[in-house]
Protein backbone atom coordinates (compact mmCIF):
# COMPACT_ATOMS: atom_id res chain seq x y z
CA UNK A 1 0.00 0.00 0.00
CA UNK A 2 1.15 3.69 -1.23
CA UNK A 3 1.85 5.97 2.10
CA UNK A 4 -0.09 9.11 1.57
CA UNK A 5 2.44 12.09 -0.11
CA UNK A 6 3.44 14.99 2.56
CA UNK A 7 5.76 17.19 3.48
CA UNK A 8 5.15 18.78 7.04
CA UNK A 9 8.05 21.67 7.35
CA UNK A 10 7.81 23.71 10.18
CA UNK A 11 8.50 27.16 10.41
CA UNK A 12 10.66 28.10 13.20
CA UNK A 13 13.28 30.36 14.92
CA UNK A 14 15.91 28.31 17.14
CA UNK A 15 14.43 26.95 20.25
CA UNK A 16 10.81 27.21 19.40
CA UNK A 17 10.05 23.68 19.85
CA UNK A 18 10.79 22.19 15.86
CA UNK A 19 12.59 19.11 17.91
CA UNK A 20 9.98 18.39 20.43
CA UNK A 21 7.68 18.44 17.55
CA UNK A 22 9.61 16.55 15.21
CA UNK A 23 9.57 13.70 18.27
CA UNK A 24 6.28 13.91 18.37
CA UNK A 25 5.27 13.68 14.89
CA UNK A 26 7.77 10.86 14.25
CA UNK A 27 5.98 8.87 17.09
CA UNK A 28 2.46 9.44 15.32
CA UNK A 29 4.08 8.93 12.08
CA UNK A 30 6.23 5.99 11.92
CA UNK A 31 6.57 6.15 8.55
CA UNK A 32 7.85 9.60 7.95
CA UNK A 33 11.34 10.38 6.99
CA UNK A 34 12.79 13.88 8.93
CA UNK A 35 15.11 15.62 6.11
CA UNK A 36 17.11 17.83 8.76
CA UNK A 37 19.70 20.61 7.91
CA UNK A 38 20.94 20.43 11.69
CA UNK A 39 21.49 16.78 11.42
CA UNK A 40 23.34 16.89 8.05
CA UNK A 41 25.85 19.91 8.94
CA UNK A 42 27.19 17.32 12.32
CA UNK A 43 28.16 15.24 9.31
CA UNK A 44 30.82 17.95 7.68
CA UNK A 45 33.85 17.14 9.76
CA UNK A 46 34.91 20.95 10.81
CA UNK A 47 31.28 22.60 10.21
CA UNK A 48 31.35 26.23 10.57
CA UNK A 49 27.69 27.95 10.57
CA UNK A 50 28.91 30.86 8.11
CA UNK A 51 31.39 28.69 5.78
CA UNK A 52 29.28 25.69 4.88
CA UNK A 53 25.27 26.92 5.02
CA UNK A 54 24.88 27.38 1.40
CA UNK A 55 26.54 23.55 1.35
CA UNK A 56 24.78 21.88 3.62
CA UNK A 57 21.65 23.28 2.48
CA UNK A 58 22.30 22.25 -1.14
CA UNK A 59 22.91 19.04 0.51
CA UNK A 60 19.21 19.02 2.43
CA UNK A 61 17.84 20.23 -1.11
CA UNK A 62 19.36 17.53 -2.40
CA UNK A 63 18.15 14.92 0.22
CA UNK A 64 14.65 16.48 0.08
CA UNK A 65 14.36 15.77 -3.71
CA UNK A 66 15.71 11.93 -3.25
CA UNK A 67 13.03 11.21 -0.77
CA UNK A 68 10.53 12.32 -2.88
CA UNK A 69 10.95 10.46 -5.21
CA UNK A 70 10.38 7.35 -3.01
CA UNK A 71 7.21 8.63 -1.87
CA UNK A 72 7.46 8.66 1.81
CA UNK A 73 6.20 11.31 4.28
CA UNK A 74 8.66 13.95 5.15
CA UNK A 75 9.42 16.06 7.88
CA UNK A 76 11.43 18.76 5.97
CA UNK A 77 13.21 20.63 9.20
CA UNK A 78 15.34 23.56 6.93
CA UNK A 79 15.04 27.19 7.30
CA UNK A 80 14.27 28.05 4.16
CA UNK A 81 15.18 31.96 4.13
CA UNK A 82 13.18 33.38 1.40
CA UNK A 83 10.27 32.85 -0.85
CA UNK A 84 12.30 31.61 -3.28
CA UNK A 85 13.58 29.00 -1.59
CA UNK A 86 9.94 27.66 0.04
CA UNK A 87 8.59 27.58 -3.01
CA UNK A 88 11.49 25.77 -4.68
CA UNK A 89 10.82 22.88 -1.86
CA UNK A 90 7.00 23.85 -2.60
CA UNK A 91 7.82 22.85 -6.91
CA UNK A 92 9.98 19.65 -5.76
CA UNK A 93 7.38 18.51 -3.57
CA UNK A 94 4.54 19.24 -6.16
CA UNK A 95 6.71 17.18 -9.32
CA UNK A 96 6.64 14.34 -6.95
CA UNK A 97 2.96 14.75 -5.89
CA UNK A 98 3.13 15.59 -2.38
CA UNK A 99 0.98 18.01 0.06
CA UNK A 100 3.15 20.68 1.03
CA UNK A 101 2.21 21.38 4.71
CA UNK A 102 3.69 24.79 5.95
CA UNK A 103 3.21 25.42 9.91
CA UNK A 104 4.39 28.08 12.28
CA UNK A 105 6.10 27.47 15.37
CA UNK A 106 5.95 30.91 18.04
CA UNK A 107 6.80 31.37 21.20
CA UNK A 108 7.64 35.09 23.72
CA UNK A 109 10.92 36.07 23.19
CA UNK A 110 11.87 35.61 27.01
CA UNK A 111 11.11 31.55 26.70
CA UNK A 112 13.19 31.33 23.65
CA UNK A 113 16.08 32.67 25.71
CA UNK A 114 15.50 30.77 28.48
CA UNK A 115 15.25 27.27 26.19
CA UNK A 116 18.46 28.67 24.74
CA UNK A 117 20.44 29.13 27.96
CA UNK A 118 18.93 25.59 29.22
CA UNK A 119 19.99 23.98 25.73
CA UNK A 120 23.53 25.48 26.60
CA UNK A 121 23.59 24.31 30.07
CA UNK A 122 22.51 20.81 28.95
CA UNK A 123 25.56 20.67 25.53
CA UNK A 124 28.12 21.48 28.46
CA UNK A 125 26.96 19.28 30.70
CA UNK A 126 26.91 16.48 28.50
CA UNK A 127 29.70 17.35 26.39
CA UNK A 128 27.63 17.92 23.12
CA UNK A 129 28.68 20.51 20.67
CA UNK A 130 25.45 23.08 19.29
CA UNK A 131 26.47 25.80 16.46
CA UNK A 132 24.93 28.74 18.49
CA UNK A 133 26.72 29.33 21.87
CA UNK A 134 26.74 33.36 21.73
CA UNK A 135 23.45 34.74 23.50
CA UNK A 136 24.20 37.80 20.94
CA UNK A 137 23.89 35.56 18.01
CA UNK A 138 20.71 33.86 19.26
CA UNK A 139 18.81 37.09 19.68
CA UNK A 140 20.28 38.69 15.53
CA UNK A 141 18.85 35.04 14.50
CA UNK A 142 15.57 35.46 16.47
CA UNK A 143 14.71 38.46 14.11
CA UNK A 144 16.10 37.19 11.02
CA UNK A 145 12.89 37.15 8.72
CA UNK A 146 11.90 33.74 6.76
CA UNK A 147 9.13 33.30 4.18
CA UNK A 148 5.99 32.71 5.63
CA UNK A 149 3.28 31.62 3.34
CA UNK A 150 -0.07 33.81 3.81
CA UNK A 151 -3.04 31.32 5.91
CA UNK A 152 -0.03 28.93 7.04
CA UNK A 153 -1.45 27.84 11.10
CA UNK A 154 0.71 29.17 13.79
CA UNK A 155 0.93 27.62 16.93
CA UNK A 156 2.49 29.38 19.92
CA UNK A 157 4.62 26.33 21.92
CA UNK A 158 5.19 28.05 24.96
CA UNK A 159 1.21 27.60 25.28
CA UNK A 160 0.15 24.69 23.47
CA UNK A 161 1.93 20.64 23.99
CA UNK A 162 3.90 19.09 21.21
CA UNK A 163 1.58 16.07 21.13
CA UNK A 164 -1.39 18.58 20.61
CA UNK A 165 -0.08 19.92 17.85
CA UNK A 166 1.40 17.02 16.16
CA UNK A 167 -2.27 15.96 16.44
CA UNK A 168 -3.61 18.81 14.85
CA UNK A 169 -0.98 18.65 12.17
CA UNK A 170 -2.43 14.82 11.17
CA UNK A 171 -6.16 15.25 11.70
CA UNK A 172 -6.66 18.70 10.12
CA UNK A 173 -3.73 19.02 7.74
CA UNK A 174 -2.55 15.67 6.14
CA UNK A 175 -6.40 14.19 5.92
Amino acid sequence: MELKRFVIYPIATSCAGKSTLTKALSEKLPDIYTVSYDKLKWQLAGYHRDKHRSLIKEITFGLFEVICSKYIPILLDVSLQDEAEYFYCYKIAQKYGYKFIPIKLIAPTVILLQRFRERIADAKQKGTEISVTDESIFLENLFKKSFVPLGTPIFDTSEIRPEYIANEIIVNLIC
